[in-house]
């Protein structure tokens, strides 16, 4: 990203921010995916009713409230919305820190009306936010002009200037199967010391489903339930996709067109995600947190090609983005999302590897020699999939050996029952146990602090890395 703009955002994401909130979604029998016009915040707004004195309306907001494309000063908030009376957004930021749910220490920012009749999906994009601040959101209905119901409250804290050097914990998850408890994320949703969180896919199981109509069904049964409700409202949410949220094991190059580009649709309507002008289907994006930690979202799915030579796990435009985002960038750590581990893995694990960066060795390999190669300092992996926590290198000899990847979730799976085999010089730990996952990334000490949550939000396992001056870290306990 290039230099500073307004509020200190990066010119890349200001530019794609801005312009893809003009994209409108497709319009359905089912409902409308909304974007309305840009909404500008303020220290001068009228002010509403706070959200203690209004009545929550889960069956006019039954998907919750979700926030996304969080930068320095800009966000996009999104809901479901069943109703057909006018809407208000309502945006608050903390004036004070510590007690803030009290109503003294917040200031509200906007106060926005959504034309009359919207209904379906929105996303409404805000930008001029106050950088580095936490901010609570709601919707409220109308009735004769003044609020009558609301939403759910969501939450969300803009990032830190560009020069920022400062502490950030992110969380991470992945695989929420349809139907099995969640528990964790329920606890997961109660926290207050994540920045953001990171979903690394498998947030929906919908094998089987052809029409937009049949994902959409899938998507509705499982944020409709009270623990995606909290986890989605706690923080603002970087996603990518993994195989179930268009087919178990699923293949660009042989999937049916209309049946990829309907679980597309369905996933951009349902993930707080805005699809980009000139690119809407790419998923792949960045985020920076100051200069202490980048965020790299991977599609390591979409772009797949068996038939290129070499086999592409990546796109060649992605691949190319990431190994010159890596390179230039100024952030102490660079933490890759990636939604299948680009680790090795025991003969054991054989049954899955056709879906693994392992059959796609040139791919890998060009990936893992570029980061080691240049001594690329601060670079780690994020992954999920595995139905299992770990904590490793990525591979145990060659390229990778100094590479550091940590896996995270699942977060409502049954584990993986091989779990207990990945130990020895590679691995350093893992666990089937349903998690939520928290990264602290601590810049003074050029620390990152890994912390696995469980359903009672008790931390079951933690270890403390120190970032080398080359690739790779050092192990310091856990």
């Amino acid at each position: 990203m290039s230099g500073p703009r307004k509020h200190g955002t990066h010119a890349a994401d200001l530019k794609h921010s801005r312009r893809s909130f003009l994209r409108l979604g497709a319009y359905s029998a089912a409902g409308l995916l909304l974007r309305p016009g840009l909404v500008h915040a303020s220290g001068s707004v009228e002010r509403d009713p706070h959200p203690a004195d209004l009545p929550e309306d889960a069956v006019l907001f039954p998907l919750g409230v979700a926030s996304g494309g969080v930068g320095t000063a800009e966000a996009s908030l999104w809901t479901r919305y069943e109703g057909r009376a006018p809407l208000r957004l309502v945006v608050w930021r903390a004036d004070r820190r510590g007690q803030h749910e009290e109503k003294a220490h917040w200031r509200q920012v906007v106060h926005h009306d959504v034309s009359a009749g919207a209904t379906g999906t929105l996303q409404i994009p805000v930008d001029q936010l106050t950088p580095h601040c936490e901010h609570r959101f709601a919707f409220y209905t109308l009735h004769q002009g003044k609020p009558a119901k609301r939403s759910k409250v969501g939450r969300f804290k803009t990032a830190p200037l560009e020069d920022a050097l400062v502490p950030v914990t992110l969380g991470a998850t992945c695989c929420t199967m349809n139907g099995i408890d969640q528990g964790v994320l329920a606890a997961a949703g109660t926290r207050r010391d994540l920045d953001a969180l990171i979903q690394m896919g498998d947030a929906v199981y919908a094998d089987g489903s052809r029409t937009l109509a049949d994902y959409r069904a899938r998507w509705w049964d499982n944020l409709s339930k009270s623990g995606y409700q909290a986890l989605r409202a706690l923080a603002s949410l970087f996603a990518t996709w993994d195989d179930h949220e268009v087919d178990n094991d699923w293949d660009p190059e042989t999937v049916d067109p209309a049946k990829l580009a309907a679980a597309r649709d369905a996933f951009f309507e349902h993930m707080p995600i805005c699809r980009e002008e000139g690119c809407p289907d790419r998923l792949w994006r960045k985020q920076r947190f100051g200069q202490t930690v980048e965020v790299f979202v991977l599609d390591s799915r979409g772009e797949r090609s068996r038939s290129a030579l070499p086999k592409r796990y990546l796109g060649d435009e992605q691949m190319q983005w990431l190994k010159q985002g890596l390179k230039e960038s100024r952030a102490r750590f660079k933490l890759v999302v990636n939604s299948v581990p680009i680790s090795t893995f025991p003969q054991i694990f054989q049954g899955s590897i056709k879906d693994r960066w392992e059959t796609f060795p040139e791919a890998r390999e060009e990936l893992l020699s570029f980061i080691e190669g240049n001594e690329l300092p601060g670079v780690l992996f994020l992954a999920g999939d595995f139905h299992l926590a770990m904590i490793g290198r990525a591979s145990l000899y060659g390229p990778g050996s100094r590479t550091l990847e940590v896996l995270a979730g699942p977060g409502a799976q049954i584990g993986h029952p091989f779990a207990s085999w990945l130990k020895g010089k590679q691995y350093d730990w893992a666990s089937s146990t349903n998690n939520v996952a928290a990264l602290h990334f601590d810049p003074a000490k050029d620390q990152v602090h890994i912390r696995y949550h469980d359903d009672q939000n008790r931390v079951f396992h933690e270890a403390t890395y120190r970032r080398r001056a080359s690739t790779g870290f050092q192990k310091l306990s856990g």
